[in-house]
């Protein structure tokens, strides 16, 4: 019976190819990331001469050719896309900008948005508060405050807001508004003049635990300085009399009899008519312009 040496039915594998190496048959050697085995004994014949050798295995991408997530992006921010070519980056754009597309066969590219869109600014963006004065200030742009849930710690208040002008707050007799208030079939038409304060829910004091009150105000072009700024308030809430009250409120400012119109509308301060304290959820939003 013939006999078997079981210990030549194997690889041998003998590291990098060799040009003065004496290689058998089953010799496997590696060359240019590949790896190939012999299958005629050989010396001095080339991997790639496929008399002696046959392919093995075959080396893969090695991420210089754009093709490797990790070499591609490498900053936070970064976003990956493939043009027409392979992988590419989009590096991060600036604060407020959004990712567009051009469109099939068109890259993707960073936008600012057009004028009509509204976003949450990333400072005084949203929040919950509890205190005596909220200020909300760095206004740029046309600027939304939303707030609900609003509740003053006891009955008889008035929901009340003083002037940021070029920074500092005004506390003098220039705020100015107008309102218009409906309950049920009557209807409550006022002006405030030369007020130290903007009275937000109009002429109507507010109920302690029992409002819940929900505001929002549109401050248009606060940075102009060539005419009055202006503000649209609008609201719902509950009065001392326990009467539900939509209101509308436009405010102005004046400086005696001319308006102020120099300096710029920066800010907000927010608080209840009397010192009490306020309870409320609020969120800032800006036009895109």
């Amino acid at each position: 019976m013939a006999t078997i040496d079981l210990g030549k039915i194997r690889f041998n594998w003998q590291g990098a190819y060799n040009n003065s190496t004496a290689y058998v048959i089953n010799d496997v050697v590696s060359s240019g990331g590949n790896s190939y085995i012999c299958k005629l004994a050989s010396t001095g014949n080339a991997v790639s001469n496929g008399t002696y050798w046959d392919l093995m295995s075959q080396a893969g991408t090695n991420g210089t050719n754009g093709t490797d997530v990790g070499t591609v992006i490498t900053t936070q921010g970064d976003v990956l896309y493939r043009d027409g070519s392979g992988l590419q980056k989009l590096g991060a754009g600036t604060s407020g900008q959004v990712l567009t597309t051009g469109g099939s066969g068109a890259n993707v590219s960073w936008t600012t948005p057009s004028g009509g869109s509204w976003s949450k600014r990333s400072t005084n963006g949203s929040g919950s508060f509890s205190g005596t004065t909220l200020d909300l200030t760095g206004f740029t742009k046309t600027t939304r405050i939303h707030f609900s849930d609003l509740t003053p710690s006891a009955n008889g208040q008035v929901f009340c807001a003083r002037a940021f002008l070029a920074g500092s707050l005004i506390s003098t007799s220039i705020h100015r508004s107008s309102y218009l208030s409906v309950n049920g079939s009557s209807v409550l038409v006022g002006t405030d003049t030369s007020q130290d304060k903007w009275r937000l829910n109009g002429g109507h004091s507010m109920s302690g635990s029992t409002s819940q009150a929900y505001q929002e105000l549109t401050i248009q072009n606060p940075q102009r300085t060539t005419t009055v700024k202006t503000i649209m308030n609008a609201l719902t809430f509950i009065a001392q009399d326990g009467e539900s009250y939509p209101t509308v409120v436009s405010h102005g400012w004046m400086a005696g009899s001319v308006p102020s119109v120099s300096n710029a509308l920066t800010g907000l301060r927010f608080y209840m008519h009397g010192g009490g304290n306020f309870v409320c959820d609020w969120v800032v939003t800006e036009l895109n312009q």
